[in-house]
């Protein structure tokens, strides 16, 4: 019998196979246990229609569940059950694929946590919430993409820290509560503060019955969004809603069939003493402004009612249900137009498709950077190496208001084994290493949303929580750490944490 026992944590090692009803679930995973399977396509989990996979609810633990596929699960009959239930701990989801589960309530359900981590994750064709996580303290999501699924969506978190998100051909649940394809916040209007973050997202070809297609921010939330595409999206009486306090730079909202006039509305919350919305939106392109007059006088070098001319307008190959669509063509008003100085913003240093951030003078506007002219098979441009380009935002880091902490680099070709961030203190001890199960490339070839190209340069990024690998906060001060590819160190770097 496993036990929790959280200065001695244990891993179960799912084998490489497929794991049938009665093999396997439903159980409970104790609190500081581990389920790592050998790998996102080599163990399979398959639920038979069963209702749920497993549930853990322990205090103060830390479990991480990756390496696997979640599949068939549900549906049953009038129940509410969700794949995955955690309450209470801490979380770390990473590499692993759920497809074609059919429970109402949705995949992955986590509540009261207090740092959970949802690293390389797909979901697609499921039906219920992709991602619902409630009442917990810091959520960072790094790599996910939802396809033909619920909604993606947080109640209550305090701390909300996205990065590389693709929600597409989704249709959200129900019109009441109204909360679209994507909500960040707290739709039952709890009055605490929060923080929201979300950099490179792509949000397309999805429809909802409800009012709103997206709603972030709660009565006083902090919002902040860079170089994200809205585009696309059906129904729904605008594309954003807001709550709280917003910033939006660089980002791009084409929505031409959505029922109302405006693409972004500001809502008041409904809570007592609700602190009215507030708005600045800098670089961006909004197609559909009519009457909201005070959102224009806040807005600073924004394109109206035009068209971001993407590259699948130009292309009989490229359906808006894929990804390639999104593309900037050589003719978009949004290249080399997003803000002139963006050292304040702290963005990642590759775009959504892996290429570096910014290209040419300034950065673009949107998900993706233009790179020159598109030649490859799916017309998504082919970039050109240009160094490894190892870095991490935020920078500096201050452990009292990062949750966790981003680091990435370019690798000429696919990685033969997968690549390693290796973390040392000054006084040269390996304090943490980080594997990297796949690319953003991969996930999305792995998604069916990109086609498979070998040679292509693949951009790796991974998160590291500001834990060693016994599972302790680090102290502050100067660390210094490498990647590792295929045994050979390709480049090193140094991080300052301070308090």
């Amino acid at each position: 019998m496993i036990v929790n026992d959280r200065d001695n944590p244990k891993t179960i090692h799912l084998a490489a196979g497929t794991y049938l009803d009665g093999q396997l679930f439903p159980f409970i995973l104790p609190g500081n246990v581990n389920l790592v399977g050998a790998g996102m396509s080599e163990t399979i989990i398959n639920g038979s229609s069963r209702q749920t996979m497993f549930s853990s609810s322990r205090p103060n633990a830390y479990n991480v569940v990756s390496n696997m596929t979640i599949t068939n699960f549900g549906p049953i009959p009038n129940h509410f059950g969700n794949v995955m239930l955690l309450q209470g701990a801490s979380f770390h989801l990473e590499n692993v694929l759920m497809e074609g589960n059919r429970l109402t309530s949705g995949s992955i359900h986590i509540n009261g946590a207090v740092d959970v981590t949802i690293e390389n994750v797909i979901v697609r064709n499921s039906s219920g919430n992709s991602l619902f996580v409630t009442q917990s303290r810091n959520l960072n999501i790094n790599n996910f993409i939802a396809d033909g699924t619920r909604s993606l969506m947080t109640d209550g978190v305090r701390n909300t820290y996205a990065n590389n998100i693709i929600v597409i051909n989704s249709n959200s649940m129900s019109a009441h509560p109204p909360v679209g394809v994507l909500a960040f916040g707290s739709y039952n209007d709890y009055p605490t503060t929060s923080n929201i973050i979300i950099n490179n997202a792509l949000i397309s070809n999805n429809r909802t019955p409800s009012s709103r297609l997206i709603t972030l921010g709660c009565n006083a939330s902090n919002n902040i969004l860079n170089n994200i595409t809205v585009a696309n999206n059906r129904n729904g009486n605008a594309a954003i809603h807001l709550q709280g306090n917003s910033v939006i730079n660089n980002s791009i909202f084409y929505n031409p069939d959505i029922t109302g006039e405006n693409e972004i509305v500001l809502v008041m919350s409904n809570v007592w003493n609700a602190v009215p919305p507030t708005i600045e939106v800098y670089n961006s392109l909004i197609y559909k402004m009519e009457f909201e007059s005070v959102l224009k006088e806040f807005s600073h070098d924004v394109l109206f009612d035009i068209s971001p001319r993407f590259t699948g307008m130009f292309s009989e190959r490229l359906a808006p249900n894929t990804i390639g669509y999104y593309h900037l063509h050589e003719t978009s008003p949004c290249i080399n137009t997003g803000l002139i100085d963006i050292s304040h913003l702290n963005l990642p240093e590759f775009d959504l498709a892996g290429n570096l951030r910014v290209y040419g003078d300034r950065i673009d506007m949107g998900a993706f950077e233009f790179q020159g002219e598109p030649v490859s098979e799916d017309d998504e441009t082919v970039p050109v190496f240009a160094g490894y380009n190892l870095s991490h935002f935020p920078n500096p880091v201050y452990l009292t208001r990062t949750m966790a902490v981003s680091i990435s680099f370019q690798y000429p070709t696919k990685a033969g084994k997968e690549p390693i961030i290796e973390i040392f203190n000054v006084r040269g001890q390996r304090v943490r290493t980080l594997r990297i199960n796949m690319s953003f490339d991969d996930l999305k070839m792995k998604a069916g949303l990109k086609k498979e190209n070998n040679e292509q340069i693949r951009s790796y990024n991974t998160i590291w929580d500001m834990r060693d690998d016994n599972n302790r906060t680090v102290a502050s001060g100067i660390y210094f750490y490498r990647a590792v590819v295929d045994g050979r160190v390709a480049q090193t770097s140094r991080m300052a944490v301070k308090k």
